[in-house]
């Protein structure tokens, strides 16, 4: 074999070579996409999941405004009996309970650790993102800037803060007969369609075998969630 040759064969095995670790790395990268590509499975668990977390903070946060008043109280019990704000913030933490007592904890540890007592409140008020949260911070900061009767002032706030906790309860109350019809309009229908297709499959595969029953079902549809948004709307106040 000639040089030339030799020196052929040595390129031809170098392009064979970087070709093969090309095309496998292709293939890994393909495969890499397709497992990080989530199967529609995977996208509705976790579409469930962001739900349940949503309902899990909802919840929380509802919990939370309802200890506010019982926290307000606490604060100006302790202010009365001679205890500065920071440690009337601390026992209402300690006489509260999670969520709100988690908050409450923070709002200390930061006082302990040197953080103004004003940046700490607004924190807190801005964690919790509560109107009752802002009342109360409100409340604390007019005081150090214009003096007064704290806890005078704090019986209000709780009071306020009750009122207005009863009020959403009593609003409730009053609109559930109203939420109750909204969601059966919302899962009659569809709850009518399975009926029809477990005792009349054959009519029903007849009807979305057509364009004109997939257009009436498609408007049916259509027309029930707009009816139960439009009942949703109805509900809200504010």
């Amino acid at each position: 074999m000639t040089a030339a040759a030799a020196l052929l064969a040595a390129w031809a095995v170098l392009f064979l070579g970087a070709a093969v670790r090309a095309d496998g790395r292709a293939r890994v990268r393909a495969r890499a996409g397709a497992n990080r590509r989530p199967s529609p499975r995977r996208r509705r668990a976790a579409g469930v999941d962001r739900w349940l977390r949503r309902r899990r903070a909802a919840a929380r946060a509802a919990r939370r405004d309802e200890q506010v008043g019982d926290a307000v109280a606490a604060i100006a019990s302790a202010l009365r009996s001679g205890m500065s704000v920071p440690l009337a913030i601390g026992y209402a933490a300690e006489e509260a309970v999670p969520p709100l007592a988690d908050d409450l904890a923070h709002v200390v540890r930061e006082l302990e650790v040197g953080v103004p007592i004003d940046e700490a409140l607004e924190a807190f008020a801005d964690r919790v993102a509560s109107d009752e949260a802002r009342l109360l911070v409100a409340a604390v900061g007019l005081h150090r800037r214009v003096g007064g009767d704290l806890p005078t002032v704090l019986d209000g706030v709780a009071d306020a803060v009750r009122e207005r906790i009863d009020g959403a309860r009593e609003l409730r109350a009053l609109t559930a007969q109203a939420r109750l019809s909204g969601a059966i309009l919302g899962v009659l229908p569809v709850g009518f369609f399975g009926f029809l297709w477990l005792t009349s499959p054959g009519e029903m595969v007849a009807t979305v075998s057509s364009g004109v029953g997939l257009a009436a079902i498609g408007v049916g549809l259509i027309l029930d969630a707009a009816a139960y948004l439009w009942i949703r709307r109805l509900l809200e106040v504010g």
